[in-house]
Formats: C-alpha cells, structure tokens, sequence
C-alpha cells in the first residue's frame, strides 16, 4: 500500500509540473530546435535579452514589429493561413544573431518565448558601424519636425477618402528622418494595426525568391495609432541612414486594424538623394 501511495504522489508531482511549465513562458535551451510557430489570430512575443537592432524576415507570410515602448520585444504573426515554412534573423545590440524557422500553426501552444542571456554562441560576433545611438536626440529632432510644414506632396496613396503622403525627408549624421502626413477625411476613425518599413525588389520573378529586409524605426513622434475622423496629423519616423540599389526600393506600408484601407508607398534612391539636412 504504501509504494502504491508513493507512486501516486509522484505521478501527482509530475503533472502538477507539467501545468507549471504550460504556464510559463517558454525558454529556448542549446538542445530545442529553434521552431516558432504562428498564426493569424494571435501574437506571439519574443522576448530578447538585448535590445532588437535589425530584422530579416524570409517572407511577408510573418508580419513583425517592435511591441510599442520597448526595444527588446519583438511580436510576430502570420498575413495568412497554412503558409510553408520561413525564417527569421535577428540581430541584437550585443551582437548576438539568432536565426528561427517560423511555421504555420492554427492554435500554438506557447506565445510567449524569452531568449536567454547566454543561450546563442554568436554573440559578440556581430560588429556594428560607429554611430552614436542616443534615443534622446533622435526623439528631439523628430518631435521638432512633427509641426514643420511639409515640403513634399509625393510619394502617395490614398483608399477611402484616407491618405498617406511623404510631406518631409531629412537626414542628419547617420539617420533618415522620415515626414508623414496622415488624412482621414471619412466619418470613421483608422486604427493602425502596423506602419512598416521594408526594402523590396522592383521587379520579382516568379522562378527567384524575393528577400524583403525589415528597417525597424529607432523612434517616433507624433501619432502613429489611429486618425480620428475628419482629421489630418504628422509623424515622423527615424531609420538608420542607408541607400539603395537600383534594382531596389523603400516600401512603406500602413494597414488598418480590422479594416482594408491599406496604404503603401514606394520609396526610390533618388527621394533618399534630395533629403534635406536638419
């Protein structure tokens, strides 16, 4: 009787530990397969150990962003169903690189994923360009440019009586501050779900793969969660400086939460050439 008491409490124990680890987030270790799953009704968070400074997505099939007012979290989830496995880079700012297969999942079981400190071996192998990276100043010159007047009407979109036009560009040291105006001139006020920035091919053939690579802003200012209705307003986003191919272009995209008045625009070198200095 008693070695049968015995091991009913261990059995007790050992799903009572299990129910713990279903609660809690899930920890990569050197032995699990770097596999995240995703699907289009929930988010799934990554949480880094330093803060995100570049991401490389293999397909738009993921949809990605920052979790607004961190730097270190990264949420992830998929455009569509049933989409055939991806990738996904990440480079922190302690130059570790961590490298995922994204799949499709209906209902995953864990959304919430922390990344030990010490868990990739890359670390440090990453070297980043010399650039003072103080948040401050960049927030500084970008609230500064939220209530400049616009000196652009172009690049454009419009759907819906809602519109999304370049109105500034500007450049100082190594960043790129980019001047949005937003309009909505319907009765109904836009959510944003995401404004994306991503480099994409001007031109994909169908028998070659297409490479988007995500530019994560590193700060914003003004209002970049919804337009009330009858209303116009600015923001600003801040990028890292770059340039691009010819083959190449800046793809900017807006999309509306539970809505489809979704925008885009194209970005060219030549735009990148004629900014002003602040």
């Amino acid at each position: 009787m008693k070695r049968v008491c015995v091991v009913t409490a261990a059995v007790w124990m050992m799903l009572f530990s299990f129910r713990l680890m279903a609660q809690e987030p899930m920890v990569l270790r050197h032995n699990i397969p770097d596999q995240i799953y995703v699907t289009v009704n929930k988010t799934t968070s990554i949480l880094f150990s330093a803060a995100v400074k570049s991401v490389d997505r293999g397909s738009k099939d993921i949809l990605l962003q920052k979790a607004k007012g961190t730097e270190n979290v990264l949420q992830v989830k998929a455009s569509k169903t049933g989409f055939p496995s991806t990738n996904l880079t990440v480079i922190t700012s302690d130059g570790a690189v961590y490298a995922f297969t994204i799949s499709y999942d209906p209902d995953p079981r864990i959304l919430d994923i922390q990344i030990p400190a010490d868990r990739n071996s890359s670390k440090g192998a990453v070297i980043f360009t010399a650039q003072k990276d103080n948040e401050a100043k960049f927030s500084d010159f970008a609230w500064q440019l939220v209530s400049k007047k616009s000196k652009l009407n172009r690049p454009r979109d419009a759907h819906d009586l809602v519109s999304l036009k370049l109105a500034g560009l500007y450049v100082k040291d190594d960043a790129f501050y980019f001047q949005f105006v937003l309009n909505n001139n319907s009765n109904i006020s836009y959510d944003l779900e995401q404004f994306r920035f991503f480099i994409a091919d001007k031109k994909r053939s169908k028998r070659t793969a297409s490479q988007e690579i995500e530019m994560l802003p590193l700060s914003i200012a003004g209002n970049s969660k919804s337009i009330n209705s009858r209303s116009s307003q600015t923001v600003v986003f801040v990028l890292n400086k770059f340039t691009l191919a010819q083959q190449k272009y800046l793809h900017v995209q807006m999309t509306e939460q539970n809505g489809g008045r979704n925008l885009d625009l194209k970005i060219l070198n030549r735009h990148l050439n004629r900014a002003s200095v602040l």
